[in-house]
């Protein structure tokens, strides 16, 4: 959260306590930005049920609010591994939170693994998976040394290169 504070961005979690737990149990300082207008907020609720349930809880404020439902798919994660499993996923989010996805974010990785011919593979997927739900991509997101070294084959797609903050424990030197 640090980070995002430092670049002016208001950062609310869990409830103070919880955050390691494995319940969803948001701030109810989130409620005052559906009364503020003036900010434009992003939910990250992870990509199960589980975190549709809680973004589930703020469905009437949807109802009367515009709303961009992203979904961020990675054709390599065990809960998504075809198309039947990530439409079924993503029926799931959407029935659970009882909103409708308007976009999908593409995440092709296999972390440190990822080569172009990798992200490539994942791209046939992403955009099957984006005819079939008729939902458009909105960017790819890659990490940031993989956009330098393979700037020139992804110039035709919207890329939203990222720097990893956190890694997991068997990517630590």
């Amino acid at each position: 959260a640090g980070d995002l504070e430092e670049k002016g961005l208001m950062v609310v979690s869990t409830v103070s306590g919880l955050e390691h737990s494995d319940i969803p149990s948001l701030s109810p300082q989130i409620f005052s930005f559906f009364q503020d207008h003036t900010y434009q907020v992003v939910f990250d609720v992870g990509g199960d049920p589980a975190g549709a349930r809680a973004l589930g809880r703020f469905h009437p404020y949807f109802e009367t609010e515009p709303y961009e439902m992203l979904i961020v798919v990675n054709p390599f994660r065990p809960d998504t591994r075809n198309i039947a499993e990530a439409l079924d996923l993503i029926a799931s989010v959407q029935g659970t939170s009882r909103l409708k996805a308007t976009g999908i974010i593409s995440n092709i990785n296999l972390g440190p693994d990822t080569t172009l011919e990798i992200w490539q593979e994942g791209l046939k997927f992403i955009m099957e998976l984006g005819e079939q739900l008729a939902l458009p991509i909105v960017y790819h997101m890659v990490e940031q040394s993989f956009f330098s070294r393979h700037q020139a084959d992804l110039k035709d797609y919207p890329i939203f290169p990222v720097t990893l903050k956190m890694r997991p424990p068997w990517l630590i030197d």
